[in-house]
């Protein structure tokens, strides 16, 4: 699990996905926030693409939880690779 809500970049938001992807874990969950909805979105979309070309070693599920700041609401993805 990594929570990432310090930083409102998605650039450093990706240094802990990318730790996350490392891990020998069947479930990953991430919880970031990010100002628009469209950020939110736009990094949900990155995090899964990243998560599906990543060559693991072994499958897992992912729950990537989003927070938006200007709308006070969470956006959610979850998948298995």
């Amino acid at each position: 699990m990594e929570i990432e809500v310090s930083d409102m970049e998605e650039k450093a938001i990706k240094y802990d996905f990318n730790k996350l992807l490392q891990a020998d874990s069947q479930y990953k969950v991430l919880v970031f926030q990010l100002k628009t909805e469209s950020e939110v979105n736009a990094a949900l979309e990155d995090f899964t693409n990243a998560a599906k070309v990543y060559n693991s070693k072994s499958n897992s599920e992912y729950l990537l939880c989003g927070w938006c700041t200007s709308k006070n609401k969470f956006l959610f993805s979850d998948f298995r690779v």
